[in-house]
């Protein structure tokens, strides 16, 4: 993730000065997250595939669940392709969301079902459709 540009990109010097303050923001941000990835997804390019019928993709669907101490805000902070792969999604979260992030991500598959976002369990692969099917 980077949401600074290059130290070589910046051509003012006024912004230059500001630059340093912005890196080490953006450095405070990333480190304060916890994470965690899932492979069960056959593809990931899915990700912001629409379902015709509610118009939302997958990414959207999981923005907007909220964390059940924080209402109104993400349980999430990015869910995001891994670099060079086809079938891993990173998702990032805040540590005290931790539990409850970690819980939906290892019950993906359940909760598209039982929320009525079937369109999406095309993403999955057989082997994490059935295995979740074994384990309801």
């Amino acid at each position: 993730m980077r949401l600074v540009p290059t130290i070589t990109s910046v051509t003012s010097l006024d912004n230059r000065a500001k630059f340093a303050s912005c890196l080490a923001r953006q450095a405070a941000l990333t480190t304060g997250l916890a994470s965690a990835v899932t492979r069960e997804i056959s593809t990931n390019l899915l990700l912001d595939k629409k379902d015709p019928s509610t118009n939302k993709s997958f990414r959207q669907i999981l923005m907007e669940i909220s964390p059940e101490n924080k209402p109104g805000s993400s349980l999430f902070h990015t869910i995001d392709c891994q670099v060079k792969s086809d079938a891993i999604v990173n998702f990032q979260f805040h540590p005290e969301n931790a539990s409850e992030a970690n819980n939906l991500i290892a019950g993906l598959v359940p909760f598209l079902k039982d929320s009525g976002h079937s369109y999406h369990l095309k993403m999955f692969t057989p082997e994490a459709i059935q295995r979740q099917a074994k384990s309801i």
